[in-house]
């Protein structure tokens, strides 16, 4: 449809502008780079269509719309206050984080095991845990189709896509580093998937 090409098209500039804002190398490394962040647009992209095609496109002739359930209260009340505290976690690991760095100024690479990361990994474990099992709990209590579930119950919906997305956003971020070396800024590609990893499990 002509109205997701132009959100398509909007989401591209934006991640483009975020990127040039983040810091672009020169010489050899600029089209490996570009190659790099193309990559990453084109699987946030499938996260995108994913998750467009589980909640919100229209179902196929015979299947029909699937009537809304929701998880019992103490399920309910456990994954909210997981993801509560996971996304308290996520601002104090943050800030946690780049005081050490200011700090310390640990090298590079040496700070993946220090206690603000540990932290932060801790909060990642937690939110994918609970996606794993709001899928189980999908697969256990719905009926018919992908979609058909996820739309039963859109909230452990999310979280499962919210989740899978982390799974994608984590190792992301060391490959990235690999590749390219240190970030020029804080606001690399990687760190914004981060980013709104973080922005998606606060809203959830």
């Amino acid at each position: 449809p002509f109205q997701t090409l132009i959100l398509s098209a909007i989401a591209i500039i934006v991640c483009i502008n975020f990127v040039a804002w983040g810091g672009i190398p020169r010489g050899e490394a600029v089209p490996v780079f570009w190659i790099g962040v193309g990559l990453l647009i084109l699987i946030c992209a499938g996260f995108g269509w994913l998750t467009w095609h589980l909640l919100f496109r229209r179902l196929p002739a015979g299947h029909r719309l699937p009537t809304a359930t929701s998880a019992p209260a103490s399920i309910r009340l456990l994954i909210a206050t997981l993801l509560g505290i996971a996304s308290l976690y996520l601002v104090v690991g943050g800030f946690w984080d780049e005081v050490w760095h200011r700090q310390y100024g640990l090298p590079f690479g040496d700070d993946f095991f220090w206690r603000p990361h540990i932290m932060m990994y801790f909060c990642f474990g937690a939110v994918m845990v609970l996606g794993m099992y709001s899928l189980y709990q999908l697969m256990r209590a719905g009926q018919g189709t992908f979609q058909q579930r996820f739309r039963a119950n859109p909230i452990l919906g999310l979280v499962v896509l919210v989740a899978a997305f982390l799974f994608f956003a984590l190792p992301a971020d060391p490959i990235w580093h690999s590749i390219y070396g240190e970030d020029l800024s804080a606001w690399s590609i990687p760190h914004l998937l981060l980013f709104f990893a973080f922005a998606s499990v606060m809203l959830l």
